[in-house]
């Protein structure tokens, strides 16, 4: 089954109100330029895509990404309709999800030199960053744990490669600043495909690293040096949860190049049901449930 994509009205009224100025921009700048040379721009980005990098393409629209929209839907969209409850007031209609996705992919291309919209600024990860914030406080709040002094040397990325039937796949972790000197960015990049790349290497960080990720969220980090990803999925709002089961020792060394080469993680889904089990089994059950969760992570740049 498909998954949707996920957009609040916040995100859509951001893509509007970008897809108005750009269209005032280009008409005063093109003579003739009207809301149908917009559409038909969109549909030629898709299309490019379609036919080149589908990598940047989330995989429940690989195969409905097509930008079908005639401009009187694509208007009610942009412009929206006057809302007769509300006096002044204006209805916007919605689109399909993966045409939402479509123009989002149009407005934040860094080769779109008349927007200005990016990744970060649509989904505002800076204002997101207080939450986690407030846990990095409470847990170095009234401790008497030194701090290892190991929060920089997190930062990078890390690959971790498993066996999908036949296919041999790819989940790439990326760990970057934020504004908030407690807290580290997190996203994932979920299970693509490496069976048709000779080099590997360059489809993580060229092909991978270039889409929107699949899980995106915060790292916090506790003095005992216990990290929480606290991810949420980009395309339906399901929560992760990945708790710190191991990492390598470099992080203690004082010498700052010294960085986390390998870390490793239990993805948390959800609880395991336990009702009615056997209590000396239920360590099997919870391995049983939970070996394909256990994630090794190795450093694939400095």
């Amino acid at each position: 089954m498909c998954e949707e994509l996920s957009y609040t009205e916040e995100q859509l009224n951001r893509i509007r109100k970008e897809l108005r100025y750009l269209y005032g921009y280009k008409k005063k700048s093109k003579n003739g330029y009207s809301w149908q040379d917009l559409i038909n721009e969109i549909m030629e980005m898709v299309d490019g895509l379609c036919s080149g990098d589908m990598q940047k393409i989330p995989k429940c629209c690989r195969k409905k990404l097509n930008f079908d929209v005639n401009e009187k839907r694509f208007l009610k969209f942009v412009k929206g309709l006057p809302n007769n409850l509300k006096p002044g007031g204006r209805h916007f209609q919605k689109l399909k999800s993966c045409d939402h996705l479509a123009v989002e992919l149009y407005l934040t291309d860094p080769d779109n030199g008349y927007s200005g919209l990016t990744t970060e600024q649509l989904y505002d990860r800076d204002a997101d960053s207080k939450i986690p914030l407030l846990l990095a406080q409470y847990l170095n709040k009234s401790t008497n744990e030194p701090s290892q002094n190991s929060f920089q040397k997190m930062k990078g990325a890390f690959s971790s490669e498993i066996k999908k039937g036949n296919n041999d796949c790819v989940s790439v972790l990326t760990i970057n600043s934020s504004i908030n000197d407690h807290v580290l960015i997190a996203d994932l990049h979920n299970e693509e495909s490496l069976t048709q790349s000779k080099n590997k290497k360059t489809l993580i960080l060229d092909g991978v690293l270039n889409c929107r990720p699949t899980y995106s969220g915060w790292l916090v980090i506790s003095p005992e040096d216990n990290m929480f990803f606290l991810m949420k999925h980009n395309y339906n709002g399901v929560n992760r949860i990945y708790i710190t089961m191991g990492i390598d020792g470099n992080i203690y060394n004082r010498d700052q190049s010294d960085k986390a080469d390998s870390l490793m993680f239990l993805e948390q889904h959800a609880p395991l049901d336990i009702d009615g089990s056997n209590e000396n089994n239920l360590t099997y059950a919870w391995y049983e449930a939970n070996r394909d969760n256990i994630l090794i992570f190795k450093r694939i740049n400095s």
